[in-house]
């Protein structure tokens, strides 16, 4: 256990796509106070992140700030979509409409939110 409550330190780590940056302020206080401050793509990891602080200090008022951010100039992964899958979608659709009266046809809209007709690449 850390005993001073008194600190900063910063930690980077580079990947080949993600540069990840973590910084850690702490001050006396008499509990354990914890303030995180995630990115949305990570922000899931709070409670992760939350419990490895709690193991690692008893108390202190604690920041702890994350950046993500990618190492490449373009995005972290790249969309495509599948056009098979979305005729398919639009196809049964219109038949759907054409069995049950209805007029009008699918939008690209309701195309695209259709599950797996856009694809995020790893």
């Amino acid at each position: 256990m850390i005993r001073s409550m008194t600190g900063y330190g910063r930690a980077e780590a580079t990947g080949t796509r993600l540069a990840v940056a973590a910084e850690c302020k702490s001050v006396n206080h008499r509990h354990l106070d914890i303030a995180l401050k995630l990115p949305r793509a990570i922000a899931t990891l709070e409670p992760d992140v939350r419990r490895l602080v709690q193991a690692a200090l008893v108390r202190g008022r604690i920041d702890v700030s994350v950046s993500v951010s990618s190492v490449a100039a373009g995005a972290l992964t790249s969309l495509s979509f599948d056009m098979k899958l979305a005729r398919e979608y639009t196809d049964m659709a219109r038949r759907m409409a054409e069995e049950l009266q209805l007029e009008g046809g699918p939008s690209l809209g309701w195309v695209l939110a259709q599950p797996g007709v856009i694809l995020r690449e790893a």
